[in-house]
């Protein structure tokens, strides 16, 4: 990548001036203003800035750089002295596990006003960082940085401190507040990243940026070879991580010998119990402070990355997090205030029709809304094919006593329970085709046999059930019954993997569809898309005209006000991607979840999806334990040693007609990359092995993986 880069000004001016002290930007800029940068500093920049376009990438790598060029040049024996001087400031047998770790994660609330008081816990701290450029290289960005070294200190420190390894490695895991307490502890540390956590997951830097931080060494800096052989020395001797160097500082900062400035924030309301109390604040306080209560609290969540629970997607390009915060405030019902809003979401309607083969005579005019997701879109479908029945028949309303027909709607025993609210905020009653061992998905010959009078419709999870077979069978028994496709996963998988499955509006009686927008359509949640065959599907009655907001306008819709930012994003998606870039990041998903199953049957899993990669569908993949194991433990008890491990991986038992079989199930996401996969694969052969160690048997695993 090459261009000309921002200059030394544009890069320090973020700092200058922002609240903070003048050492936060450390050899960068002076008390006076000044720039300090030394030779090699200067050599880093120009380096950098032709490769580097974007300004605050270009900060956090001249950090990284600038900050290991001024690391200390000491011996292995000084750090090895150093470690043992301070371990007993860590290591204390009066002072309990929980009581250290929580005065380490909370002591982030102290450094706004104390951030000098770290700058030698930041030059120590860079040892590990060093450390840790060498592991990235020697494993050529295969590992996580850090990633051995972060399991044998957790060790060391839960036999110092005579606790349960894991107890201390999901409380770091799943705060991860030290990765703040490094970036605010001043000059050298603000980017000790390395350390204990995958750099790719807390985005502090991309993959690129550390392939150009690690040309800059190979291709500048030839001679640091002799000083990271010292501090990989040190590193290697000792079971040391970078946050116990800010242990000990912070049982020194927080000791009785410590001379603290005078703070200019008052801290005492932060953490008062009237936020404990879910009551209103007797007094204001800064937009910092709310900001960091906030953050403390959400810090104990697991992270979304981790969670292979859910569909809802929990990545995209921080570009588009800049478009949607800079249109927060514009309501997607307002189209006189903001057209061009209201152009974009008929666009994606446009587009989306396109997609699902809506009949030519109806595109120019699309039936179809925006919803905050699929739920959404399936109350307002179910609401359709009500009022649709019920305008053709005289039986309802009506209920068994009086003996009149009521409506139905049949579904798989799988489906979501948004369609069982459905059914009873809305008075239709719900079949459900139960599931069979072997047969997770509906049988259509089951599912047209239970068509009666009051059928108002049937529909399908998405998941590449057969609906052109039920379409087939309708037809041929003359039953005029209409077929609403739930696509909330498979809508936007289906048309890129396999165009030529029919399932869509191409089918007969396929009235309308729904699809989660934040699910494979690639958007954070919540946005959802309802379309509808033609205007004939959707009745008037349902249709609200209304002059609220200066204009008259048509609303259909359970909710009002909306944020347009998904629906925004939604578009970004669209022609950011195109049909092309859909089916690239789709096959490349099925590629881990295949990789996935890979190590699922390697390991002794019995693998039950039929995903992409695993056999077609949408790429999920469920899996469950061999048989032989039951008498040990079940899916249960390995979904909650899992947790144990930061690893959100559901356990649940099949739908009617299936309840005896239990599965686990995990969604392959667009940041689901093949190293986390085989890291999970990992994390999941040491959970059997623990597993398999506390409940005494016969079987065993290769928990080697040899």
């Amino acid at each position: 990548m090459t261009g000309p880069g921002p200059s030394f000004q544009d890069m320090t001016e973020p700092f200058v001036g922002a609240g903070g002290p003048a050492e936060i930007v450390g050899t960068w800029v002076g008390r006076d203003g000044q720039s300090r940068l030394t030779k090699e500093s200067q050599d880093a920049l120009l380096f950098l800035k032709d490769r580097v376009l974007a300004p605050k990438r270009l900060q956090n790598l001249l950090r990284v750089v600038d900050g290991v060029l001024n690391a200390p040049r000491q011996p292995a024996s000084f750090y090895r002295n150093l470690w043992s001087t301070h371990s007993r400031c860590i290591f204390s047998d009066a002072d309990p596990a929980q009581t250290r770790i929580a005065r380490l994660l909370t002591g982030i609330k102290h450094i706004d006003q104390e951030s000098q008081r770290f700058e030698s816990a930041g030059r120590i701290s860079l040892v590990f960082l060093a450390h840790d450029i060498e592991v990235v290289k020697d494993q050529d960005m295969i590992l996580a940085p850090g990633q051995t070294r972060q399991n044998l200190a957790v060790l060391s420190i839960a036999q110092q401190l005579r606790v349960d390894c894991n107890e201390i490695k999901n409380k770091w895991r799943r705060g991860r507040n030290y990765i703040k307490l490094l970036e605010r502890c001043g000059p050298a540390a603000l980017l000790e990243l390395g350390t204990g956590v995958n750099w790719y997951w807390e985005k502090a830097l991309t993959k690129e940026d550390v392939d150009v931080f690690v040309e800059f060494f190979e291709a500048k800096l030839p001679h640091l070879s002799s000083r990271v052989k010292d501090l990989n020395e040190a590193a290697g001797n000792m079971f040391v991580d970078g946050m116990l160097a800010y242990g000990w500082t912070l049982e020194s900062l927080f000791g009785t010998d410590s001379r603290l400035p005078p703070r200019d924030v008052d801290d005492r309301n932060l953490y008062s119990a009237a936020a404990a109390e879910a009551k209103f604040e007797e007094r204001s306080m800064s937009p910092d402070q709310a900001y960091r209560r906030l953050r403390d609290e959400l810090d104990q969540d697991h992270s979304p990355h981790f969670n292979l629970a859910t569909f809802n997607s929990t990545y995209m390009e921080p570009i588009v997090a800049r478009l949607m915060t800079e249109n927060l405030a514009k309501n997607l019902v307002d189209p006189r205030a903001y057209p061009a809003v209201a152009r974009i979401e008929q666009r994606c309607l446009r587009i989306l029709a396109d997609l699902y083969h809506m009949p030519r005579h109806a595109a120019a005019e699309v039936v179809g809304v925006s919803t905050v997701g699929s739920s959404e879109a399936i109350m307002l479908a179910v609401l359709a094919l009500r009022e649709r029945w019920a305008g053709n028949s005289t039986a309802w309303p009506g209920d068994d006593r009086t003996g009149k027909v009521r409506p139905n709607i049949i579904i798989t025993s799988a489906a979501h329970v948004c369609w069982a609210k459905a059914g009873r905020y809305f008075g239709v009653d719900v079949i459900s085709v139960p599931c069979s061992d072997g047969r997770f998905v509906l049988d259509p010959a089951r599912a047209v046999d239970l068509v009666d009078e009051g059928t108002i419709g049937t529909t399908y999870t998405g998941e590449y059930e057969d609906v052109a077979e039920v379409n087939r069978l309708l037809i041929e028994r003359g039953l005029d019954v209409p077929i609403h496709v739930d696509a909330a996963s498979g809508g936007f998988v289906a048309p890129f993997l396999e165009p030529e499955l029919e399932w869509d509006f191409r089918l007969q009686q396929v009235v309308s569809i729904n699809v989660s927008g934040h699910k494979y359509g690639l958007v954070y949640p919540g946005v959802g898309w309802a379309l509808w065959r033609s205007a004939a599907h959707l009745p008037r009655d349902l249709v609200f005209r209304l002059s609220y907001l200066g204009r008259t306008q048509e609303s259909y819709t359970l909710n009002f006000s909306r944020g347009s930012s998904h629906v925004l994003a939604q578009y970004y998606q669209f022609v950011r991607l195109g049909r092309a870039g859909y089916r690239r990041v789709l096959e490349d998903i099925g590629r881990v979840a295949a990789r996935l199953a890979g190590h699922l049957r390697s390991l002794g899993f019995l693998v039950l999806s039929r995903a992409p990669g695993c056999g077609g569908g949408v790429p999920i993949v469920a899996f469950r334990l061999d048989r032989t194991w039951a008498p040990r433990f079940d899916e249960y008890a390995l979904s909650a040693e899992l947790e144990k491990r930061g690893w959100l991986v559901p356990a649940y038992a099949m739908a009617d007609g299936a309840q005896h079989v239990t599965l686990l199930r995990v969604v392959c996401r667009v940041d689901f990359t093949p190293q986390l996969c085989d890291r999970f694969a990992d994390e999941l052969r040491a959970a059997l092995a623990h597993l398999l160690a506390v409940v005494p048997g016969r079987h065993t695993i290769d928990v080697d993986g040899t």
